[in-house]
């Protein structure tokens, strides 16, 4: 008999090990780590980033996202949003480890995003993606994907990726609202949709951005804006905004709506469209604008500009090359420049279109001031600078040039303008230009060592760069020159300046989007086939409509809109397609006339994102090139999977196909060469694109 020593105490196991859970460290709750700046939480799973949000103690901490994490379990206001209100704001460090967060969903209508409030200056969210977020806050303020509200603290290397964030004020695909906090090397590829302070990546600014671009289509009433809707007094520098921007109201930009802070080394690409006061650059602005340009069309119902819808402030060495279209005070550059706005030193080259007050350069000067600005006659179709000049000083219809004076550097440098390598009218070395081959542009916009211009260091430049070896070359390096060293002379010292630049990729300091678009579906309308413009998507991918017996595949919606609007990767549509693989081969074809050299950008990857259903029955999915090489998909049940998916493709995988001639690309289901008993499904396809080798990433990011 076993005998107990005296004065022991003996507990039952079950007491025991309650009293152990109750005294585990806090970060149990998470994948390990004490949230201090050393060893801070890991996060795993999709429970775990929920549980953030329940534990406000926890806002203050550190925090690392160790793998991808699909948060599509949480649907409407399920997930905890981390940061509610300035007194309970997320004050931490999220570090996403170059990780990402999918399917996001929220329909909370306050200070909406991941992040719903943050405040601290040392608050930080880092390397972090959000992929296909969808954030419906109807009648909601402050909302983004990323972050609703962002007070104080930065963000940095972040991004959206896809899907949707729609909202009532202060709408932006990464942010909602940056009141005083930064924005750095961060972009998003997001729809974005609001009624006023709209933006691609952040709908209100205060704060800093710099280094970031949005590739988002962009809509609403007022201060809307490809990347930005409304800059009250901050700053945005080195960044640009490609997508599409519409506005029914008015202030429509495409980088910002409303700017009334500052605006340096910006670019804007996409189309803009808008009820009045349309900018391709600018919506309206208050604040300053230099070394900046824009591209794309702008049409309007009222006043538009090339750059600039509305000026009153300062625009400075700037230019834009789109066609204008408006009613009133619409010019190649700016559509009205009021009191006591003033353009220096700019220029434009585009069409400009309107009723009443159509400049080739300004539509309306009131009481304002032109100094040194030009335009070019010849592509504006226009003899004068301003369409009416009341009380103001510059409109002189003798600025205007010939397309070949637009190219010839005297014409600029007389007027003042700041060249690279002269140091006469300035030192900032603003402007270049290749003489008789294109316009002035900003130093910022070449790279060197990028001798052809294709926005990359690589072997064609070396090529360049070899056959000028040991020649004097005084040329500017884009315009085929090789004298990096400026000395005269292409020798080693050249040699040693080139091998600092290789291997690289990029414009200057902006971010980059290196992929050549195959079809991202967004230019498919609905207009019948009278009419000119008619683009149906049924017209140019050929299936199997008036062959049913043999291909059974259908292409479109049977009424409008025929492409896909609800469901989409990214832009506003995509491409629904009908299979049926009873006995027979389902084929759409998409021709390419004249033929594309798929070699000539370095591309080596073919890159579409599908999406199937559950209910679809499985099929053998390929990709067919130049109606013969066929490649299939690794899984016999891809044709179920219900969420966007990447296919990536090497295009040595097309067996026998001349990639410097590629005359169409089909998706089919299938085997043609063995018909089988078979089924049918729906599926929706975007975003077809090459990629460089090796490139691409997992998510289909830009590089």
């Amino acid at each position: 008999m076993n005998r107990k020593e005296p004065n022991t105490f003996t507990m039952p196991l079950s007491v025991l090990l309650i009293i152990c859970l109750l005294v585990l460290p806090a970060g149990a709750q998470y994948g390990g780590g004490t949230g201090g700046p050393e060893d801070p939480y890991l996060i795993y799973t999709a429970e775990q980033m929920n549980t953030i949000g329940t534990d406000r103690k926890d806002w203050a901490k550190h925090f690392t996202l160790m793998a991808d994490v699909d948060l599509s379990i949480y649907a409407g206001t399920d997930f905890n949003i981390i940061g509610t209100s300035a007194n309970s704001a997320f004050r931490g460090i999220f570090d996403g480890n170059n990780n990402n967060i999918s399917r996001f969903t929220s329909t909370n209508r306050s200070c909406t995003g991941l992040f719903g409030y943050i405040k601290d200056s040392n608050a930080e969210i880092r390397n972090l993606g959000l992929v296909a977020p969808n954030i419906k806050a109807e009648g909601g303020s402050n909302v983004g994907s990323l972050v609703g509200y962002l007070e104080e603290g930065t963000i940095a290397n972040c991004y959206a990726s896809g899907g949707s964030v729609t909202g009532k004020e202060s709408v932006g695909g990464l942010v909602g609202y940056n009141e005083g906090g930064e924005i750095k090397g961060c972009y998003a590829t997001s729809r974005v949709s609001g009624d006023e302070e709209v933006g691609g990546l952040v709908g209100y600014l205060r704060g800093t951005i710099d280094n970031c671009y949005a590739k988002s289509n962009v809509s609403g009433d007022k201060y809307i804006g490809g990347l930005v809707g409304r800059n009250r007094s901050g700053s945005i520098t080195n960044s640009m905004a490609l997508g599409r921007t519409s506005g029914e109201e008015r202030e429509v930009g495409g980088l910002v709506g409303n700017n009334s802070g500052s605006v340096v080394n910006c670019f804007a690409g996409g189309d803009v469209l808008g009820g009045r006061t349309v900018g391709g650059l600018a919506g309206t602005n208050g604040g300053t604008i230099t070394c900046s340009y824009s591209r794309g069309s702008v049409s309007s119902e009222g006043s538009a500009g090339g750059l600039v819808g509305s000026n009153r402030n300062i625009v400075s060495n700037c230019y834009a090359t789109g066609g204008v279209t408006g009613d009133y005070s619409v010019g190649g550059l700016v559509g009205a420049n009021i009191w006591p706005g003033k353009i220096i030193c700019c220029y434009s080259i585009g069409a400009a279109g309107g009723t009443m007050y159509v400049g080739g350069l300004v539509g309306y000067n009131d009481e304002a001031i032109i100094k040194t600005s030009f335009w070019d006659t010849r592509a504006s179709g226009l003899n004068n600078m301003c369409g009416r000049e009341r009380y103001a000083i510059g409109c002189h219809d003798s600025n205007g040039n010939t397309t070949a004076g637009m190219q010839t550097k005297g014409t600029f440098f007389s007027a003042g303008w700041d060249f690279v390598l002269e140091s006469k009218t300035g030192t900032e070395g603003i402007w270049s230009i290749c003489e008789g081959l294109d316009y002035p542009q900003f130093t910022w916009q070449f790279r060197s060592g990028d001798f052809n211009n294709d926005t990359r260091v690589d072997f064609r430049d070396f090529a360049v760069f070899a056959e000028r070896w040991l020649e004097s070359d005084h040329s500017f390096f884009w315009c085929r020159g090789a004298d990096l060293t400026n000395d005269g002379k292409v020798d080693f010292d050249d040699l040693k300046e080139f091998t600092q630049k290789w291997p690289a990729a990029g414009i200057g300091i902006l971010p980059k989007i290196d992929y050549v678009i195959i079809d991202d579906f967004e230019s498919y309308n609905d207009l019948g086939p009278g009419t000119p413009e008619s683009n149906r998507i049924f017209d140019t991918w050929l299936d199997g409509y008036d062959n049913p017996a043999t291909n059974g595949s259908i292409v479109g919606h049977a009424k409008p809109p025929f492409a896909e609007r609800d469901i989409v990767h990214s832009g506003e549509q995509s491409m629904p397609y009908f299979y049926s693989t009873l006995f027979k081969f389902s084929k759409a074809e998409l021709p390419l006339s004249p033929p594309q050299d798929w070699t000539e950008e370095g591309a080596g990857v073919l890159s579409l994102w599908f999406r199937g259903d559950s209910s679809n029955t499985a099929a053998p999915m390929n990709v067919v090139l130049n109606g013969s090489s066929a490649v299939y998909h690794d899984n016999p049940n891809a044709t179920r999977i219900d969420t966007w998916r990447q296919w990536t493709i090497d295009l040595q995988a097309f067996t026998g196909v001349d990639l410097t001639s590629v005359n169409s690309i089909a998706i089919c289901f299938g085997d043609e060469n063995n018909l089988q008993p078979g089924g049918s499904g729906t599926m929706f396809f975007d975003d077809i694109r090459l990629f460089a080798p090796n490139e691409q990433s997992k998510l289909g990011r830009p590089l």
